[in-house]
């Protein structure tokens, strides 16, 4: 009988066979009016389905970068915001106080009533909540 050598031996991988598990396919099915759009649009540009397809992925991608970073800007505007405490007060709602100097803290608001805000001021006084420049170290000189 004779030995069957080659089929233990491993086939290798062969430069397209990687290309092709790398470069998968995408394929999309269109309208008239859609293909003939993006024919269009392709023919104006000078640029390929592909291209367009590509700009259009980032152009999303730093869309929404720019969404997020102006929700972020948006939303510390709204923590900064200095609002006066009587504004406050007609929407039901107060700024939390300092533990030490009993002055507002800006940005940190809660409800006037309720079990809940009570608790919320309970815990701000029990752990000492403050601003940050009451951790500054005073020098004291004495004379002598």
């Amino acid at each position: 009988m004779r030995a069957n050598i080659g089929s233990k031996r491993r086939r290798r991988e062969t430069y397209w066979i990687r290309w092709y598990r790398k470069h998968p396919r995408i394929s999309i099915y269109l309208n008239r009016e859609e293909y003939e759009t993006l024919k269009k649009l392709s023919e104006e540009l000078g640029l390929s389905y592909k291209e367009i397809i590509l700009n259009a992925i980032d152009a999303t991608e730093k869309l929404k970068h720019a969404y997020n970073e102006a929700y972020e800007k948006a939303i510390n505007d709204i923590i900064n915001a200095k609002i006066s405490e009587d504004t406050l007060r007609k929407h039901g709602v107060e700024y939390l106080h300092c533990a030490i100097c009993g002055k507002p803290l800006e940005g940190y608001l809660i409800p006037i009533n309720g079990t809940f805000p009570s608790y919320i001021r309970y815990l701000a006084s029990m752990h000492r909540i403050h601003h940050e420049y009451h951790n500054k170290e005073t020098k004291v000189i004495k004379n002598g």
